[in-house]
């Protein structure tokens, strides 16, 4: 959802530089065998993938509009050894005997237990540009390789096209390549081989597959390296393969390329898998058909769609829709960098510009068969910087055939498309990337009309000051859709990311499905008290849901031109009480003509009315989408990093409003294809030591039902265990930071070189003063309450002492008590009372104020 008006001068320089500049719009070259120590190495520099992953410029990136593009990330094998396996069969009628990891990042590929396994970008089967990319990205290029920050005019043109559907040449679409597009079976996700002595064994994956899809999957193999051949069968020239392996629903065909021949291929076994979400071809070819077995074999794949128009006397009969092996092999093999830039939202410009020039040599990948054979394995890490992340998502919220559903997406026809099993998000490691160390992560929401990668290719100093200023792990999910608004199975899916990143352990379960499959360790090793919210527009209102539902994940939260989540206006339902440990700071446009400032302000007047630190910087020249534009986050970015999570805080305020539960149970209505799960259950009800909330008049509400409840309803928690250590406060507001990061202050008004706009700020910070006294006794105050439970051990009331609490209640409420003895004798107003029930002492505590004591025999 961003939109351009002010790149008029950075348009009229786009212009000026077209017409002075030429350049090439190749990106490939045949490659040649590299060697490593062990084993052979996968092909070598001949991609340019080695231009993806310079330095950044030194010091923090903050010119306005021209940020430097992201730098891609690759992984770096650190030991080879060998892990011998059984050769997969393709005879067998499954495919679980293909054992190895894949390395889920795409564009990467590793050797593990004898199979070579490549992950692919995910939804980027478009084929070849139709050379209006091409041509304006060569009249550009030149500059941009004097001045890299020229390349971001590109990365605008696309959103100019997409977001507003400009036409060429003031606007292009999201995708480089015109050929052919995802709503076919031709999207890769995974390729593997490994070899034995019947032959080599191969499987392919595809991110959709229908049982009535037709899918077509070209081999091709470069077995003579004295010989070239043309491809006409798939619009390629001069290239360095000399056999083409076509494979399609029922039948596959063997062609001598420098001659035309059909080759007999009876030998070879076959079988495609569209069942189940397997999505899978499964081959095995005899060495026979490679004349005689090899100790490395030169090979690539594409898929590709059937030209329907081609007459009877074209050559090419086939469109090449998406290319693997788009990966280089760098430092003699030891590190693997994928071809295409961060540049565009699908990863594919490479295979975009390759594949209209017609020449794919340097995809090529040499397949180490002795290594194979012998087990080869790797033992790799990420080398840190920008990735895309693929996972594998619950089948709930999943499809592959939108219109057996209804799904339809005027505005969009691919995107009912693009909800698989396997799904991405963005992924920034800090440079210098460490496993074993712990990191900050940020996870960043997209606006509506984004999609993953709009962040790390459209505004790239999201991810780098979120990120590399901060050396912080960056997430930026998908969330099922460019208009979900994080509602339902987008939800569910920002849960995913965070546990596939993050481990359950850190997570928890909570946003999960019971049979999900994640893991309590994530990707990465993160700090969970240094986890933080960010979002643009539609990325803000998800940053307040997920924040304010969810407070005790999260140190601190960011809401840039966001749509809150609820109302703060006069009689509007919020929740902001939530945030009494969450710091938030707001940057909005004082003419923003999508969220009005009016309707932001009183965020930040009941943020101070409650006491609670916030900012509020408002930018008196920004409407909805300037701050895209000139692409400066730094001092939203900043007042994050200062903020720890709270992990067991005195006073614990949390309220629950049914209707905005209600919200996200349901899927958005422009929410098109997630599945066939519609409805949910989340039930956000406590954080810290206080959970399980249950509402007492929810005014006949059902939280899972369509249809709108009252949004006045709702229930009140204020907890404080004296127990726990705090710190006493005063308030102040924001008056100057000496430091903006730049050795410059940070001041109400400006920020120089983090702000190009002077701006308004308001907010309260909170300034330490003293040590509270401890005392071995809590309070609660309930509205609306029907039942909650307190966690008294993580309150720290010392049981072997009288525990002593005060209650004030509105109603009835029935007050659970975790972690005290069933021995323990619990007394409500000098009286004994309570029952014991599933490692609870349960008591029924009446409307009023009462005293609770608890203590041992």
């Amino acid at each position: 959802m961003i939109r351009f008006r002010e790149c008029g001068v950075l348009l009229c320089v786009a212009v000026v530089v077209s017409a002075c500049q030429g350049g090439r719009v190749a990106e490939s070259a045949a490659p040649v065998v590299g060697t490593s120590a062990l084993f052979v190495a996968h092909q070598t520099a001949e991609c340019g993938a080695a231009n993806n992953i310079g330095a950044f410029a030194a010091g923090p990136d903050r010119l306005p509009g021209l940020s430097e593009v992201q730098r891609r990330g690759g992984l770096r094998v650190l030991e080879e050894f060998r892990a011998p396996t059984e050769q997969p069969s393709a005879r067998d009628g499954h495919v679980h005997d293909w054992q190895g990891q894949a390395p889920r990042l795409g564009g990467l590929a590793v050797y593990d237990r004898g199979e070579h396994i490549y992950s692919d970008f995910l939804f980027d089967a478009w084929g070849a540009d139709d050379g209006q990319d091409a041509l304006r990205y060569g009249l550009n290029e030149g500059l941009q390789q004097l001045y890299p920050r020229v390349e971001r005019l590109d990365q605008l043109f696309q959103a100019l096209g997409d977001q507003f559907g400009l036409p060429a040449p003031l606007g292009a679409s999201s995708h480089y390549g015109d050929a052919t597009d995802i709503r076919g079976p031709r999207d890769f996700t995974e390729l593997r081989w490994a070899a034995g002595a019947r032959g080599l064994s191969f499987y392919a994956r595809l991110s959709r597959f229908t049982e009535d899809d037709q899918p077509v999957i070209a081999i091709l193999f470069d077995l003579d390296p004295d010989v070239r051949a043309d491809a006409p069968q798939l619009g390629l020239s001069d290239t360095r393969y000399d056999r083409l392996l076509l494979v399609q629903r029922d039948r596959a065909e063997l062609v001598d390329l420098p001659s035309g021949v059909l080759l007999a291929s009876d030998a070879l076994s076959l079988q495609w898998f569209p069942e189940d979400f397997t999505n899978a071809l499964e081959l095995e070819i005899p060495w026979a058909l490679l004349d005689g077995e090899r100790d490395s074999v030169w090979l690539t794949v594409l898929s590709a769609q059937t030209d329907e128009d081609a007459s009877d006397n074209d050559a090419a009969t086939y469109i090449p829709a998406n290319l693997a092996y788009r990966y280089d092999a760098l430092d003699d093999g030891r590190s693997v960098v994928p071809c295409d830039p961060v540049a565009g939202i699908y990863n594919e410009r490479a295979q975009a510009f390759d594949l209209y020039n017609g020449t794919i040599d340097g995809y090529a990948v040499a397949l180490d068969v002795v290594g194979m054979r012998l087990g080869r394995s790797q033992r790799w890490q990420p080398t840190g910087g920008y990735y895309e992340r693929i996972f594998q998502s619950h089948p709930s919220i999943s499809h592959e055939d939108p219109l057996a559903l209804g799904y339809a997406d005027e505005s969009d026809p691919f995107e009912p498309y693009e909800q698989t099993l396997e799904q991405p998000y963005g992924l920034y490691l800090p440079q210098n990337y460490d496993p074993q160390a712990s990191y900050p992560l940020t996870l960043w929401l997209h606006y509506q009309g984004g999609m993953v990668h709009s962040a790390g290719a459209w505004s790239p100093r999201i991810v780098h000051q979120h990120g590399a200023d901060n050396d912080s792990v960056v997430v930026t999910p998908r969330g099922r859709g460019s208009k979900s608004w994080y509602q339902g199975a987008s939800h569910q899916d920002i849960w995913e990311v965070f546990a596939d990143v993050a481990g359950t352990t850190l997570t928890g379960a909570r946003g999960l499905p019971q049979d999900h499959a994640f893991a309590a360790e994530g990707l990465a090793r993160i700090d969970r008290d240094r986890v933080y919210l960010s979002g643009y527009s539609m990325g803000g209102y998800g940053t307040y849901m997920f924040g304010l539902m969810y407070p005790d994940l999260f140190a601190a939260a960011y809401s840039t031109s966001g749509v809150h989540f609820g109302s703060a206006l006069p009689g509007g339902a919020h929740l902001l009480e939530n945030a009494r440990h969450l710091p938030i700071v707001i940057h909005h446009g004082l003419i923003d003509e999508l969220v009005p400032w009016v309707s932001i302000e009183p965020v930040a007047l009941t943020l101070n009315q409650l006491g609670y630190r916030h900012r509020m910087d408002t930018l008196p020249a920004y409407e909805h989408y300037t701050q895209a534009i000139t692409d400066e986050w730094a001092e939203g970015t900043r007042y994050l990093a200062a903020f720890k999570r709270n992990p067991a805080p005195r006073q614990v305020t949390y309220k629950i409003v049914p209707e905005l539960v209600r919200t996200i149970n349901n899927n958005r209505a422009t929410l098109y294809g997630a599945g066939t799960r519609t409805q949910f259950d989340f039930r956000p009800d406590g954080a810290w030591w206080v959970d399980d909330i249950r509402v007492r008049d929810d005014a006949g509400c059902d939280v899972q039902a369509p249809a709108p409840c009252d949004d006045s309803v709702y229930a009140l928690v204020d907890a404080v265990s004296l127990a726990l250590p705090a710190t006493l406060y005063s308030t102040a507001p924001p008056l100057l930071d000496s430091d903006n990061g730049l050795g410059l202050p940070s001041t109400p008004v400006v920020s120089p070189g983090n702000s190009v706009s002077p701006y308004l700020r308001q907010g309260l910070d909170w300034i330490d003063e003293q040590a509270a006294e401890l005392q071995n006794r809590f309070e609660l105050t309930l509205t609306n309450v029907a039942a909650l439970n307190l966690d008294i051990e993580a309150m720290r009331l010392n049981l072997p002492q009288l525990a002593q609490g005060q209650v004030t209640t509105d109603g009835a409420v029935r007050l659970g008590l975790r972690g005290v003895p069933r021995t323990a004798q619990v007394r409500l107003n000098g009286q004994s009372t309570g029952q014991w029930a599933s490692s609870l002492w349960l008591v029924d505590v009446p409307a009023g104020e009462h005293t609770l004591e608890i203590l041992l025999p």
